[in-house]
């Protein structure tokens, strides 16, 4: 065996990044450009940020609703040291100028804590003066939205008459083919969002020696249903420039004095299957595009409360958006999405989760001291589910497509996610 064992390089090994093209992620890039998609959003975000802050000013709220009561119980799992920050940056936007917090609540912003305490959030929206919509635009925004998203169409067969008076049905070569590349692609049922690799680029400055990191999360089918992933553990004992791959590296035992065999090793488990973090049943009922949405939370330590929470509230902002666009364009909404708005109107909820999610828990955790590390907000819509579709998003790249990052940075520390999305 040798004195010393020599840096083993994996750089010719290592997958390359590359986002699939139909992902969005984050919360800016779901951000819708058009104003009254926007305004309605916006307003949304504001008065969950404003139930928030009353929840952690502890405002007496005479008859709480479901909203109010998700915040209390979710803050009562937080530490001593965040519900103080939590309360003390909620009791000085409520002491402000009102012109001032505008910012955080929007047209919200001159409701006095007291009244709230009258009506709660289920009354909150209706008590402020409401925005200006114009519904024309609304629509024609939503139905832009709902196209914007590539997608194949199968063309219309030809209808020849005959001199039988029957009907000849003419099937012409392109159709054909479109036809056959639709029977292709329903062989593949389910998509998966898969961990890869979790890399400790930089460890946090908590006074403990090394980093315990969790993940877990939400996910949400194209037809609004919402699913929670439950947390794991990645490493009780991180620290900077460690990582773990997925699978696990099968080491020889006798790699120290060959160290090539620690390179086959990690050329195989990086060519394997990674960890499967969420799955979904691919749809074509719901219209297109249709969208699978996920949001990937990590956290610095087992954390229960935040998991249970953050599934609430995707819950919560699903129910509030429809209903805030519904009444936006004078349509109620009752029948779940789509029930109103037709084929695509999954695709538009999943944009409103990336951006209203992603920036409440933004505002949430932007400068709070709580072990939740960060959320990435994912969005992967497809416009069809035939082969030649799957092909050209790289979803059914072997040995697996390749992988994209996502970053966590917090408290000094800086971690990244290395994931794949594949249909099968």
């Amino acid at each position: 065996m040798p004195d010393t064992v020599q840096p083993i390089q994996l750089s010719g090994i290592e997958p390359s990044f590359s986002s699939p093209i139909a992902l969005r992620m984050g919360t800016k890039i779901n951000q819708p450009a058009e104003v009254n998609l926007n305004a309605v959003l916006q307003d949304v975000l504001h008065s969950l940020q404003y139930a928030f802050a009353a929840a952690a000013a502890d405002v007496p709220v005479a008859t709480p609703g479901a909203t109010d009561t998700m915040f209390r119980e979710f803050l009562a799992t937080r530490t001593p040291k965040a519900r103080a920050a939590h309360a003390a940056r909620a009791t000085t936007l409520f002491k402000v100028p009102v012109d001032m917090r505008r910012g955080t609540f929007g047209r919200f912003a001159a409701i006095e804590p007291a009244h709230y305490g009258k009506t709660g959030f289920d009354g909150l929206r209706s008590t402020a003066q409401p925005i200006t919509i114009n519904r024309d635009v609304l629509a024609h925004a939503i139905e832009k939205n709902r196209n914007a998203t590539l997608r194949l169409s199968l063309p219309a067969s030809v209808v020849e008459p005959t001199t039988t008076n029957k009907v000849k049905l003419t099937i012409g070569p392109e159709a054909l083919k479109q036809m056959q590349d639709v029977q292709a692609g329903a062989k593949y049922t389910k998509l998966g969002l898969y961990i890869k690799r979790v890399q400790c680029i930089e460890e946090t400055d908590e006074p403990s020696d090394s980093d315990e990191i969790n993940l877990g999360g939400v996910y949400v089918t194209p037809d609004g249903k919402t699913h929670a992933v439950k947390e794991f553990t990645v490493s009780s004992d991180f620290d900077a420039g460690e990582s773990v791959l997925y699978p696990s590296p099968q080491l020889p035992a006798d790699w120290l004095s060959h160290p090539e065999k620690v390179q086959k090793a990690f050329g195989d488990a990086l060519a394997k299957p990674g960890r499967l973090f969420c799955e979904w049943d691919i749809r074509s009922d719901v219209g297109w595009p249709a969208a699978y949405c996920a949001a990937v939370c990590m956290a610095e330590k087992d954390d229960g409360g935040f998991w249970k929470f953050l599934k609430q509230l995707v819950s919560k902002v699903i129910e509030v958006v429809e209903d805030a666009i519904g009444k936006s364009l004078g349509t109620a909404i009752g029948g779940g999405i789509g029930a109103a708005l037709g084929g695509g109107w999954g695709a538009i909820v999943g944009a409103a989760i990336g951006f209203v999610i992603g920036a409440f828990l933004d505002w949430l955790t932007g400068d709070n001291p709580d072990d939740i590390m960060g959320t990435a907000k994912l969005v992967m819509s497809f416009g069809a589910a035939t082969l030649s579709y799957y092909q050209w998003t790289g979803l059914l790249k072997q040995p697996h497509p390749d992988v994209f990052p996502l970053d966590y940075k917090k408290d000094g520390g800086h971690y990244r996610v290395l994931c794949y999305y594949q249909v099968h």
